[in-house]
């Protein structure tokens, strides 16, 4: 089993057909969606699937077993394709073999859809000749094998074409609207630490802003400015898009914030907890002081917004 990390900050876009009966099934989109892809890089080791950031893919080959991905258990079968995340989804695309999770099952030529915060998954097909035009000769040369399944795969679906059993769209499964709005959500909630919250599991909403505290006073603790810097309250930065210099100045704040205090001390071993009158304020009880954490609330995310310490 070979996995192939693909870092991409940018647009790898997945299309959708139609088949003769209307059925939408999703694929990858043509060269003029596609922002060129960034490095390759092949790894056996890399076993943590949710610490992707959105525009992240892992290549897998030859995979067999269980794996965790987005939050949901997938049982691979002979298993070739791809795992990644954009703002709005994460996928699992298969090229050969098949990928079960929650009782639905992708074969080759078809791809799982996951929605954040524990919505239904759906298996739907991909544009298999969009997806091999995106790959770089990198890729080809390091997941060969893959690679010459994923064209078998696109001979097998232009007989449906030419027949018109399916037909492309130009709907994208990872760019819900224009490239430019799928880099700036990114630049809000596709951080690996968001994105692992989004995607961990069918948490309720108290679960998961315990979780979004929880992982925050756990960066402060252990000096993650990365991980700190992305759930704080994008607001004061840019609000919808920091690719202007936003996310560097909310990483500086990060950096800041985790050297103004000894938060292993401050914090110790108490945990968050709701208060009671103020529904968006968390409150530690810490052995030396307080710790009170605000949440502003988005639809997409409830970010940091203040954290202060005392009695």
């Amino acid at each position: 089993m070979r996995i192939i990390r693909t870092l991409n900050q940018n647009i790898i876009a997945v299309s959708v057909f139609i088949t003769f009966s209307m059925v939408a099934m999703p694929g990858f989109a043509d060269q003029n969606s596609i922002v060129k892809q960034g490095l390759q890089i092949s790894d056996d080791t890399v076993t943590q699937f949710d610490q992707l950031a959105s525009g992240e893919q892992l290549v897998l080959t030859d995979r067999n077993g269980i794996i965790q991905f987005a939050g949901r258990t997938f049982n691979l079968s002979g298993f070739s394709g791809i795992v990644g995340f954009a703002s709005e989804i994460a996928y699992v695309v298969t090229i050969t073999g098949t990928a079960e999770t929650e009782g639905k099952s992708a074969k080759s030529g078809q791809m799982v859809m996951i929605p954040p915060f524990g919505g239904n998954v759906a298996v739907e097909r991909f544009d298999a000749a969009r997806l091999r035009d995106a790959w770089d000769e990198g890729i080809k040369i390091s997941a060969a094998k893959a690679y010459a399944a994923l064209d078998d795969l696109v001979k097998k679906q232009s007989r449906g074409l030419f027949l018109g059993r399916l037909g492309r769209t130009t709907f994208n499964v990872t760019a819900s609207g224009r490239a430019s709005q799928e880099l700036a959500k990114r630049s809000i909630v596709g951080g690996a630490t968001v994105t692992n919250i989004r995607f961990s599991s069918k948490e309720s909403s108290d679960g998961i802003e315990q979780h979004i505290v929880n992982d925050f006073i756990n960066a402060l603790m252990r000096g993650d400015a990365q991980s700190v810097a992305e759930i704080m309250d994008p607001m004061p930065f840019g609000n919808s898009d920091l690719r202007s210099g936003g996310d560097e100045a909310r990483l500086l704040l990060a950096q800041s914030l985790i050297g103004e205090r000894n938060w292993k001390t401050i914090i110790g071993n108490a945990e968050a907890k709701r208060d009671q009158n103020i529904d968006d304020l968390w409150v530690i009880r810490g052995p030396v002081s307080r710790t009170y954490i605000k949440l502003r609330r988005t639809t997409d995310f409830a970010f940091v917004s203040t954290i202060r310490t005392g009695s």
